[in-house]
């Protein structure tokens, strides 16, 4: 199973976009040694053909330090082959180094964003999307997102950050959407109770997949690849790992389903 890829697909529908988007949302590779499966992953990325890609964070975990160049640059050269219209997007998990993002993005063409924002533009659609950094996605930062909301205008709004937390912060602030990784969706996910750990304060019910809130809607990545601190195997169990496909539905696709 820790190899079970499986595609999970998302339909959100707005009137902010006059078009549609389709958007990749990946985590955690955490690959102790990139190889078949991760080329797989990548490839399965670019037969999907999505606009834009976003990861929110965990690119390596390594037991040995000293192969951590190696293995950073043969992850860039995996990103570096998908082109997607828009873009590649990234954020800083808690097992990526913090000095390596320049070096990353310079050898992936990779986006990293760190407490900053970055406006999407395209033919009938304007994204304002806002990357957090590890720390403000763990404890939340809601003074820096209100603020930034306040330069979004009509914009379709995403929050990228590693861990869900954050948004126990911004209940009642209006996001369009928010996206998360770090749980791993449990690993382990037993019937009838769920996933045995959450590596977060959100609820356990939150460690995976999409579900709208009043203000905002947050899809929770359950990962690419699992938990390897301290040389733990791979595990997972009723957990596979996912690409989640977001189809943004705009304007004009909903008036011509509707006869309008």
């Amino acid at each position: 199973e820790p190899r079970a890829l499986q595609i999970v697909e998302i339909e959100i529908h707005t009137d902010k976009i006059k078009t549609d988007l389709l958007i990749a949302h990946i985590s955690d590779i955490q690959s102790t040694s990139v190889g078949a499966y991760e080329q797989k992953v990548f490839e399965k990325l670019r037969q999907l053909n999505p606009d834009i890609i976003f990861h929110t964070g965990d690119l390596i975990q390594l037991h040995n330090a000293e192969d951590y160049q190696e293995q950073l640059h043969r992850i860039a050269e995996l990103f570096k082959r998908l082109k997607p219209r828009y873009g590649v997007f990234n954020v800083m998990g808690n097992v990526d180094h913090q000095l390596m993002a320049e070096g990353f993005d310079r050898m992936s063409g990779v986006k990293t964003l760190i407490n900053r924002n970055t406006r999407i533009v395209g033919d009938g659609f304007e994204l304002d999307v806002l990357g957090l950094s590890c720390a403000q996605s763990m404890r939340g930062d809601k003074a820096t997102i209100v603020k930034w909301l306040e330069n979004s205008r009509d914009s379709f709004t995403i929050i990228l950050g590693h861990a869900p937390d954050y948004l126990l912060d911004i209940m009642d602030v209006d996001i369009d959407l928010c996206l998360a990784g770090h749980t791993h969706g449990g690993q382990v996910n037993l019937p009838f109770v769920g996933p045995l750990l959450n590596a977060s304060n959100t609820p356990k019910s939150w460690a995976n997949g999409f579900r709208r809130f009043d203000h905002t809607a947050l899809n929770v990545s359950s990962g690419i690849g699992t938990e390897r601190a301290n040389g733990l195997p791979a595990i997972r169990f009723n957990c596979p790992p996912t690409i989640s496909i977001i189809r943004i539905t705009g304007r004009q696709k909903e008036a011509k389903q509707t006869g309008e």
